[in-house]
Order: C-alpha cells, then structure tokens, then sequence
C-alpha cells in the first residue's frame, strides 16, 4: 500500500510540474544607439520594482527562458542576471507609452515576449511584444522601444509602444 501511495505521489507531482525551460544568459543591445546602449536594471541591488533603461554596460545581462512558441514565433522570459532579486521584465500593465519595467517574477502574461527576429544588412535583430497587452488588454500589440533623454545622461528611455519591427528602435542584438 505504502509503494502504491508512493508512486501515486509521484506521478501527481510529475503531472504538476512545471515544463524544463532552457536558460542561457544574454544582453540586449538597441539597433539605433548600438556603442554598447543595453537594455538595464536595478542598480545598486534593489529588488523593489523599478523602471527599465537603455545603458552602456557591459553588466547589462538578462537570463532568458524560453518558453512554448506562439503563432510560430519564440516566446521569452527574461530575469535579470546581474540582480536577480530584483525581478523580470514587466510591461507592468502599461498601455503605449508607459514604462517597461522589472519586478518580482511570476510568470504572467505581461512578463512573457514574443520574439520577432528581422534581418537587416546581414544580421538577426529581435524585437520583443508583451504577451500580457494582447491577452489582456482587447489584442494591443505593443513592443519594447528606445527613446532618445537628451537630458546628458548615460541612460536613455525604454517604453511600450505600437510594434513596428522595422523601427530600428524597437530592435535589439
């Protein structure tokens, strides 16, 4: 009896588990600043959420699992690998215009990306649309973009905005 509850256990946790997703760590340069313009996070070890920017660092590295492909294209989860802690990579909601963001992982749909790859003069870039704003906000597609501060600083901005997988700002490498 005891044999048969055991096997019984382990074919319901076998069930229930989570599929293996594969992992590998990469960064994301943006197509229009390249010189080393990444997409970054969390400074300084926050593990509270906080908005996403475009920098040039060479620690600006995510650890990305994929996950099932939709419609024929790839779909992504991205964790930060230099802070961990302080989460994944969120539309946080937002509709066009707002921030993307990091916070604590939990793999909603506004925390999985459809990958377009585009070739353009010879190379494989990537541009990356929010699951969570087609599936829960009526079929928006909205993709991560780069925008210009012009403030002086390193950083420049990342946000959502209406895909468009020819904007050399919405692509990465």
């Amino acid at each position: 009896m005891a044999a048969a509850l055991t096997a019984l256990s382990t074919a319901v946790l076998l069930l229930f588990a989570s599929p293996a997703k594969a992992a590998s760590v990469q960064h994301f340069e943006n197509a229009n600043l390249r010189n080393g313009y990444m997409i970054s996070c969390c400074s300084g070890g926050s593990t509270a959420a906080s908005p996403v920017w475009l920098e040039q660092s060479a620690d600006a590295r995510w650890t990305v699992y994929s996950l099932p492909d939709v419609n024929g294209h790839g779909v992504v989860h991205m964790q930060s690998a230099d802070e961990p802690a302080a989460g994944c990579l969120d539309s946080h909601g937002n509709g066009s215009g707002g921030s993307v963001w990091v916070q604590a992982c939990n793999n909603g749909d506004y925390q999985k990306w459809e990958v377009f790859k585009v070739s353009s003069g010879g190379q494989t870039l990537l541009v990356f649309k929010n699951r969570g704003a087609f599936t829960q906000q009526g079929g928006k597609n909205l993709c991560i973009a780069g925008k210009h501060t012009d403030d002086g600083s390193i950083r420049e901005g990342i946000y959502l905005t209406t895909c468009n997988t020819g904007s050399s700002w919405q692509q990465f490498f």
